[in-house]
């Protein structure tokens, strides 16, 4: 049976004296990451930005994408009709000998002599019916276009302006909640503070605790419907997900600046 060479022992001594080691020394904890924040700051936003961000969802890129192409399809379209030109050139550099006298005399060289050629075409087509069909398909199909672009558009917007007040309708609706929570705890100290005085029977501090516990149900119930809209809003103004907002204005600042007359939009 052949032994193990000297080298071999030692490389395992050696590997086995590291994981001693490795194993004596006491384990570092591992350092822990900066804590993110609970809640990312809010971001200001106003029913005017949130419409300012609705073009940026995918809907309205894909029908500017579909308008730039219709455009270019009535360029193509249209150079049909344009006139072609065509340019060609050569140059030619020579040289000639002659014979004269006998048929041992030296021949007489002529030249060099360069020759220029340049030519140049130019055509049109008078009568093509099919390239002016082309062209009026080519023009009617980016006017088709043009006008599913505003209406992806005001599509886009609406959706904002909507997700945007039902969002500020929530925010309300919670803030009520909150207050109503407030005013039920108040309440239902004040009936325990009279039930531990022996001035009120001990079904005042019961029923206290139930309306605290069916106000606290609505208070959960309003802030799931607010997510919901923050969820929506974000998929209106292409924002990521669980982006949190602090709405610059309130329900009714949100409503007039809807009801304002507004400049047509811009092709």
């Amino acid at each position: 049976m052949p032994r193990p060479s000297a080298t071999v022992l030692a490389l395992a001594l050696a590997a086995a004296c590291s994981a001693v080691a490795a194993a004596a020394e006491p384990v570092q904890p591992p350092v822990p990451a900066p804590a993110v924040a609970a809640a990312a700051t809010p971001a200001p936003l106003s029913l005017s930005d949130a419409i300012a961000l609705s073009v940026t969802v995918i809907g309205v890129q894909l029908a500017d994408l579909d308008r730039d192409a219709a455009d270019a399809q009535t360029r193509v379209a249209r150079a049909d009709l344009l006139p072609t030109i065509d340019a060609t050139g050569t140059f030619n550099r020579a040289r000639s000998a002659v014979t004269r006298g006998t048929r041992d005399s030296a021949p007489v060289l002529f030249g060099p002599a360069n020759t220029w050629d340049g030519r140049l075409h130019l055509g049109q087509q008078l009568i093509d019916s099919a390239a002016w069909l082309r062209r009026s398909a080519a023009v009617a199909a980016a006017e088709v276009a043009g006008e599913d672009k505003l209406v992806a558009l005001e599509r886009a917007a609406n959706a904002a302006a909507n997700a945007y007040v039902n969002l500020a309708t929530a925010t309300a609706l919670v803030e009520v909640r909150r207050q109503d929570l407030a005013i039920a705890e108040d309440l239902k100290r004040l009936a325990d503070a009279q039930v531990q005085a022996g001035v009120a029977e001990s079904i005042s501090g019961t029923r206290a605790a139930t309306q605290v516990t069916v106000v606290r149900g609505t208070l959960l119930n309003a802030q799931q419907f607010a997510d919901q809209f923050a969820l929506t809003l974000d998929r209106a103004i292409g924002q990521p997900a669980g982006t949190t907002y602090r709405l610059s204005g309130g329900v009714d600042e949100a409503l007039a600046t809807s009801d304002a007359p507004r400049a047509p939009a811009a092709a």
